[in-house]
């Protein structure tokens, strides 16, 4: 095993895409020949899947993408008119320690709109400056009222005030100042407040159960034909290595030319491959997993499912016993261990895969 981790590493870290290109082929034998799926119910994969993208939001983290230094956020809202917005534009234009911000729209639905008309006001007053959309900001100093500013350094608070626009009140100043002029309500609703409602409106066991319902017959299964006698098939795995393969320190780790992966990594896996959506080969496939010799690993391999796909996988102990796992066939599996019929069992000595096709008559003779 350490000789074929080494060879993969070195081929990769080392060769030119030649190399690359067979030991690539190697690795490929490894994983098909020991490696299968993590098993995880049904539930779990689902579960999965749904929630995940959820979980990676980071949207309410108030120390996310903070400038460093001293940066100045003025607070706005459509509750002030056209006019101020444009003369807070214009008298901060060219700074870049400064933001104005909004927390969001007043209907979402016509948010896209809302944000053109701030820049539109941005365009029109010729100010570098923008008017960006920012909901942390209100929710993390809980502001309701605007104008705002606040002052922070480095992330932290230094200094707030409510109803002026000149940062000049807030020099040398610091903590909550309270109000120092008129103000007036933000008539936006914030953002992050309405996707956490439409996330808690989220119908997750709905979700789940579509998910569900709709995994397998979006599925494709390849067809393999019942077997109709008895027959036997070798796989040579061995590759051509067209270049010496070396590790870091320049030791030889794989000669260049013919290399078989079982002759330094015993197969000790008997795959049963079989359609279980057939009576007569799920007794065939727990046949063959009680009967497996103590120095192999049992491993069910379906080509299709029954039912609503599901329940092939929930029937797994009633069919094939309490140490049964059942998995699905993988893309490769069937070329690599030159699988044509079914029901057929793969193992392999120090040279060869070995695939041993049954037919009914022949699992009857076997019992």
């Amino acid at each position: 095993m350490k000789d074929i981790d080494s060879l993969i590493k070195a081929a990769r870290d080392n060769q030119n895409a030649t190399a690359d290109r067979a030991t690539d082929t190697v690795k490929d034998n490894r994983k098909m020949m020991g490696e299968m799926p993590e098993y995880k119910n049904t539930d779990e994969l689902v579960d999965d899947a749904v929630r995940g993208a959820l979980a990676k939001s980071d949207m309410t983290n108030e120390k996310q993408n903070k400038p460093a230094g001293d940066f100045i956020y003025i607070l706005v809202s459509a509750s002030l008119s056209d006019a101020e917005i444009t003369d807070i534009l214009k008298l901060y234009d060219g700074r870049t320690d400064i933001a104005l911000v909004v927390q969001g729209a007043k209907d979402k639905k016509n948010l896209l709109d809302e944000l053109t008309h701030w820049q539109k006001l941005s365009f029109d007053s010729k100010s570098s400056l923008a008017v960006n959309l920012d909901p942390t900001v209100f929710k993390n100093y809980n502001v309701s009222s605007v104008p705002t500013i606040i002052h922070e350094k480095d992330g932290e608070l230094v200094a707030r005030v409510t109803g002026i626009y000149d940062i000049a009140y807030l020099k040398d100043k610091t903590g909550d100042l309270g109000v120092a002029g008129p103000a007036v309500g933000v008539v936006e609703k914030n953002l992050i407040d309405e996707l956490q409602e439409s996330v808690a409106k989220l119908d997750f066991d709905g979700m789940k159960k579509k998910a569900i319902d709709n995994y397998w017959p979006r599925q494709v299964f390849q067809e393999f034909p019942e077997a109709t006698k008895r027959a036997t098939r070798t796989i040579d795995p061995t590759v051509i290595i067209p270049q010496n393969i070396t590790s870091p320190n320049g030791d030889i780790v794989a000669k260049r030319g013919r290399f078989n992966p079982l002759t330094v990594m015993p197969f000790t896996i008997k795959l049963i491959f079989f359609d279980a959506r057939e009576e007569w080969q799920r007794q065939f496939a727990r046949y063959q997993f009680e009967h497996t010799p103590a120095s192999l690993t049992p491993i069910l391999v379906t080509t299709n499912v029954y039912g609503d796909g599901w329940q092939t996988f929930r029937d797994t102990k009633k069919e094939y016993g309490d140490f049964a796992r059942l998995y699905m066939i993988q893309p490769g599996m069937a070329e690599h261990y030159g699988l044509i019929n079914v029901p057929s069992v793969v193992t392999a000595d120090s040279k060869r895969f070995i695939n041993d096709e049954y037919s009914r008559k022949d699992f009857e003779e076997l019992k």
